[in-house]
């Protein structure tokens, strides 16, 4: 299953009401932004990763894309 951009946006707006998962998921964003493999996958015995199965082709400026986004501008 690989997630898109904007698949990302959708799912963290469906967590807003959800403050701990979606701060999980937050803090797994930023450490994929800065090039870190994000979290071992659940019953994969600890040899798949979040990123290497869910978002194999993203960059860290894809984590970032999202991440932005999910901050209100401020004026």
């Amino acid at each position: 299953m690989r997630i898109t951009r904007d698949r990302a946006l959708r799912v963290f707006r469906l967590l807003e009401d959800i403050p701990r998962k979606h701060a999980d998921l937050k803090g797994q964003f930023e450490e994929m932004a800065l090039g870190g493999p994000g979290p071992y996958l659940p019953g994969s015995r600890g040899r798949l990763r979040a990123r290497s199965h869910y978002y194999p082709d993203w960059s860290d400026e894809d984590f970032a894309w999202v991440l932005e986004r999910l901050t209100p501008p401020t004026t």
